[in-house]
């Protein structure tokens, strides 16, 4: 972790913050999830039992079997099957939290349809490439029949509608610490102009990463947002819209190159209002605000982060593979993912003696060591840099002709993770010395007596070594040179010669 960022220990929360912590209908305790008398934990490894395990759950108003709380553990990646092809229905169940194991349990081909289901948790998955939704949230157009939904620390990325959508009146929802990234329409909280049902709907937006992502963040209609405290780097079209009515609270978030933070209706739709409070805007456009907006705090306690430390304190935690959610007890933070190397690429030759090295990281990372060594074993390193925080580092007064070998850990607040696999590369070959004069001989032709004229000689290293002239010499008669010496750089310099003409 970075020194004195403003922030404290990583920010796992053992239960929802926002709306979906709130005690309403028959969940006093707001949302549990699959934690409780009785819970029963089941393990799946393909998006077929997912399925068939979330269809034989199904238990609609007025329930009949009573089933008992479940967590359900999701391990490595998971793709469509014969049950689930685009999507796994959650429908009509409750008292589920579906949690990713350690650092990459993903979905990849399809997403959730979460429809009429109660008291959910979705947690520490990465969503990918979903033909539909990432996750579709809906309840049955009535309040109370879709509710206490809690979507945290999921990556959502590259799925061809909505990343992570809440209609039909849904409410006590909450959506923390997700990163969104590679997408167009993110969160659309409403479904349409025309559903006027959607006024009772309840959502809390904090801690989200929405990474170069274009719009929806959220869209609301008619409901109730509460958008606090999350990070808004380059997106491409607006942060937050307001419309049909919407009650919409923008606090403490930090926007970075959003050309509309926040606006008041969009694509015709009717104005809602929107109050912005105590927000970061760096190089933003103009926002728009109206009207009034809704007291949280009526509803729930919350306190905000410092805006200025989220670019770092979202950055760093936000997203799927970020927490060890799926250990028994008191949960423990990851430790860093191994960097991948990128350039120059393994085996490469022809490297200059002054080269930029450059590697990616894959999650949960605040610093970099970085090991230089002509020794495979890096017994003796000519480079070693702990103090690293971006993923490059420029080597330069490397040996003519010389293997290198090159590898980089990563670290946080847990400490060092493993260092990558090494690669290697090998500089230039040059000769030992040399120089090139050009031209090799200056003509003056006739001057005045104790008159000076000038011109310029390009003297060139074509090797390793820095080229001292110690005198310049000038034939045909008693003449006076500057300069009487000169250094010139390997990399090539333009010497420019006077000479002053006085008699013999």
């Amino acid at each position: 972790m970075p020194a004195d960022p403003g922030f404290g220990a990583f920010p796992y929360e053992a239960a929802p913050k926002g709306f979906a912590a709130v005690g309403a209908f028959t969940y006093p305790n707001g949302t549990t999830g699959g934690t409780g008398p009785g819970s029963q934990t089941v393990y799946v490894t393909n998006s077929d039992d997912l399925g068939n395990l979330m269809k034989r759950r199904e238990d609609p108003d007025p329930r009949t079997f009573n089933f008992p709380p479940l967590i359900v553990y999701v391990v490595g990646t998971l793709t469509p099957g014969t049950v689930v092809t685009d999507k796994c229905d959650v429908k009509d169940v409750y008292d589920i939290s579906i949690i990713g194991v350690g650092v990459d349990a993903t979905l990849s081909g399809f997403g959730f349809n979460v429809v009429g289901s109660k008291n959910i948790i979705i947690r520490n998955l990465k969503i990918q490439n979903s033909p539909i939704d990432g996750i579709t949230v809906q309840a049955r157009n009535v309040d109370g029949t879709g509710n206490h939904l809690w979507f945290d620390h999921n990556t959502i990325t590259n799925c061809y509608d909505g990343a992570l959508d809440v209609t039909h009146t849904a409410s006590y929802v909450t959506l923390s610490w997700n990163h969104f990234y590679n997408h167009n329409k993110l969160c659309l909280m409403g479904h349409s102009d025309s559903q006027t049902s959607d006024v009772t709907m309840k959502v809390s937006y904090h801690h989200n990463y929405f990474d170069s992502t274009e719009q929806r963040h959220p869209r609301v209609r008619y409901g109730k947002a509460h958008v606090y405290n999350n990070y808004y780097r380059k997106i491409g079209l607006y942060g937050v819209s307001s419309n049909d009515g919407a009650d919409v609270l923008v606090e403490g978030n930090y926007f970075q190159n959003v050309p509309l933070p926040m606006d008041t209706s969009r694509d015709g739709s009717i104005p809602g209002d929107v109050v912005e409070r105590n927000n970061v805007f760096v190089n933003c456009g103009p926002y728009q605000t109206r009207g009034t907006a809704f007291d949280p705090s009526v509803y729930y306690g919350y306190s905000l982060d410092d805006p200025a430390t989220l670019p770092t304190l979202i950055s760093s935690y936000a997203g799927s593979g970020k927490w060890d959610f799926s250990s028994t007890g008191v949960e423990t933070p990851m430790p860093p993912g191994i960097p991948t190397l990128a350039s120059p690429t393994n085996g490469s030759t022809g490297i200059p003696l002054s080269q930029a090295l450059l590697w990616r990281t894959n999650y949960n990372t605040t610093g970099y060591r970085i090991q230089v060594s002509p020794d495979p074993t890096f017994v003796s390193s000519i480079i070693v840099d702990s103090t690293l925080t971006d993923t490059s580092c420029v080597v330069g007064a490397l040996a003519n002709s010389t293997t290198y070998y090159w590898r980089v850990r990563a670290n946080n607040a847990v400490g060092w993770g493993a260092f990558s696999l090494p690669w290697s590369f090998q500089t230039i070959s040059l000769p030992a010395a040399g120089v090139t004069v050009t031209p090799a001989t200056l003509s003056f032709g006739s001057r005045l007596v104790n008159s000076s004229t000038a011109d310029t000689v390009k003297v060139r290293s074509v090797g390793l070594l820095t080229l001292h002239i110690d005198s310049i010499r000038v034939y045909g008669g008693e003449f006076g040179a500057t300069p009487t010496s000169a250094t010139i750089l390997p990399v090539g310099d333009s010497l420019r010669v006077s000479v002053t003409f006085t008699p013999t």
